[in-house]
């Protein structure tokens, strides 16, 4: 079977665990990079221990400068207008294959620019919270937990860095506290350590991806990535990394910061392939590698930097064995697909913007064996979400999966009025009833995660520019006469006008906004509302604790008791939240949070029940995968 994971005694033999000789510390010196200088709220300490890390990162923005010249100097940039002579986000960045050194050197003197209106941070709360390990921030909103930044805050900034006399978007990039961490713990002669330095060099460079685009004001017109080259994902920090380690970047497990576990490289898609491979190889990272690259030997070796031919000489040093030619090779395999009970069929995964045609998630999958079939279809039979599946009739699964159909109806929004209209004609066919816990329903929403291939529908530079519809700013209960069922109306609703200009947004190819772009739907607002009140109550918020009284949101719309768990929040502040959330990138622990939140519902009373019951029945959550990787614990 395609499925393989990392096998313990593999990962010892190819060096990227349980290494029985002596560990060589790092003993990077040297500068560090101007765009690296700027620490806010660091101590000394914490900058201390970062110090491998920003070296390496350093020297990786070293070899990645021609990369970065075709980016920089963004003013000189002519992907930004297109063929009306509009300025506005491009769909693709090409790169220069082949950059003069005076094109490098003016890129470099530009970063050096762009470092004056950038700074770092370590967030303590931003992993725990959002599985961030790093994060690129288009606005300073101050104090943690950083929550998803949405359209309205970004325009504020914005406007408030040009009234400043700022020619360029000032960025702040926070890292997790967790590489600090690890590194203050272990021994610096310790596997850990090894990984920690290099996996925190790797997330400063990658941000440094992002910085390179969104440092221009015009990166917001509208809200999102291009691009890069002929990859296949719009995600430019992967794509710098993949760019300098030809064609792969360095991943930790994705589902808890350990660093006793092997790191590994994963393989970027590009269009060049043709096609989707049916599983994904992923090559354990030894630990003879990391040693290597954080000697100051290595870098030494390759001579000056501002040698003609440094980044290529660099990315040959750098780029992965994958063949086992020379050394023993450890990998593991996860399928790109998976099987859904919802459709009856395998499926491929879904991915952030895989802009191959005919291998999204509606493609069907050509060329599977009978055996990986079942044997999938077996593995993944009891996850909560295909339980809940299997137990549905023909005509529901018809009926979820038909949401584009009966709920878009192919229509294409081009502009907010056409949404908003569209959101008003939808409301009135949505309809959510109260039912007794044991009684069948018709689901409002039907295929949720039918998301359409992106694909261009108009030619490149010739996109419509539009923004992002946003949920009222206040919608709420109090002076509206609106009751909770209704509200819940009003966002899955606008959920429906939200679905039509995610549509829109994919088939035209130019780039859907950050928070629809990360995967963010209407159906995730409502579940994760759910889950941002809990962390709330974590940090005790009063605001959000109140919002999930039983009383409010949870709670049974009629129950008019004096009681304490009467709320205070106003519906503006509660609906605050729910665009902003976070989008569960580990899978398995969303599962397993979802299942016993579910579990928990069902055993409390009639009205927090009901409410459970419609966020389940809202959420239309597609076949998870909650495959449990052995990392080399």
């Amino acid at each position: 079977m395609p499925r393989k994971e990392f096998d313990t005694y593999e990962l010892q033999l190819a060096d990227a665990i349980d290494v029985e000789r002596p560990i060589k510390a790092s003993d990077l010196t040297g500068d560090i990079h101007d765009i690296f200088k700027t620490w806010d709220q660091a101590d000394d300490e914490t900058y201390e221990l970062l110090v491998p890390s920003l070296l390496l990162a350093s020297r990786l923005i070293d070899v990645g400068m021609p990369y970065i010249s075709s980016f920089l100097p963004s003013k000189n940039k002519g992907f930004w207008v297109n063929e009306d002579g509009k300025e506005e986000l491009p769909n693709e960045i090409p790169l220069n294959p082949d950059p003069s050194l005076s094109d490098i050197r003016e890129a470099e003197e530009d970063l050096r620019e762009l470092a004056k209106d950038l700074k770092w941070r370590v967030n303590n709360t931003m992993h725990t919270k959002m599985k961030w390990m790093g994060v690129t921030r288009l606005a300073d909103t101050g104090d943690e937990p950083w929550r998803p930044l949405n359209y309205d805050t970004v325009k504020a900034w914005d406007q408030q860095a040009r009234a400043r006399g700022k020619t360029r978007r000032p960025l702040i990039i926070g890292i997790m506290g967790e590489y600090v961490k690890a590194l203050k713990e272990s021994d610096p002669r310790s596997e850990e350590h090894l990984r920690a330095i290099f996996m925190a060099g790797i997330t400063i460079a990658h941000e440094i991806g992002h910085a390179i685009f969104h440092n221009d004001f015009r990166s917001f017109n509208p809200m999102g990535e291009p691009y890069v080259g002929d990859d296949c994902e719009a995600e430019m920090g992967f794509s710098f990394i993949s760019w300098i380690f030809s064609g792969f970047h360095p991943q930790m497990s994705p589902n808890k910061v350990d660093f006793k576990r092997t790191l590994f490289w994963e393989p970027q898609y590009t269009l060049s392939m043709g096609k989707r491979p049916f599983d994904k190889t992923c090559y354990a990272i030894p630990i003879y590698y990391l040693e290597e690259k954080l000697s100051q030997k290595f870098w030494d070796d390759l001579g000056p930097p501002h040698q003609a031919n440094f980044s290529a000489r660099a990315r040959k040093a750098l780029r992965p064995d994958t063949d086992g030619k020379t050394r023993r090779i450890a990998i593991g395999k996860e399928p790109n697909w998976s099987y859904s009970y919802l459709r009856l069929r395998p499926q491929w995964n879904r991915s952030n913007g895989f802009r191959m045609p005919g291998y999204n998630e509606r493609d069907k999958i050509v060329g599977l064996s009978s055996e990986e079939i079942e044997y999938e279809k077996e593995r993944v039979k009891d996850t909560p979400t295909n339980r809940r599946y299997a137990a549905m009739s023909r005509k529901e699964r018809e009926t979820r999966v038909g949401l584009i159909n009966t709920m878009i109806g192919g229509d294409y929004y081009d502009s907010e009025p056409e949404l908003e209209e569209a959101f008003n004609r939808k409301r009135v066919k949505i309809k959510i009833e109260d039912e007794d816990e044991d009684s069948q329903s018709q689901d409002p929403w039907p295929g949720a995660w039918e998301s359409p291939a992106r694909e261009s529908r108009h030619p490149p530079g010739n996109q419509r520019e539009e923004t992002a519809p946003m949920l009222p700013e206040n919608p709420g209960l109090e002076g509206s006469g609106e009751t909770v069922t209704e509200m819940v109306q009003d966002i899955a609703a606008r959920g429906a006008a939200l679905h039509g200009f995610v549509r829109r947004r994919d088939e035209s190819g130019s780039g859907l906004p950050e928070r629809l772009n990360s995967g963010l739907s209407i159906l995730e607002e409502v579940e994760d509302y759910e889950e941002e009140v809990e962390r709330e109550e974590a940090a005790e918020d009063e605001a959000a604790r109140r919002l999930a009284s039983e009383s409010y949101m949870l709670g049974d719309p009629e129950d008019t008791d004096d009681d304490d768990d009467e709320p205070s929040v106003d519906p503006e502040t509660a609906l605050r939240f729910a665009p902003e959330l976070w989008i569960a990138e580990n899978p398995e622990d969303y599962e397993e949070e979802m299942e016993r939140e579910y579990e928990a519902a069902e055993r409390a009373r009639g009205s927090r029940s009901h409410m459970a019951d419609i966020y389940d029945r809202v959420r239309g959550d597609d076949d998870f995968d909650d495959e449990d990787f052995n990392w080399g614990d």
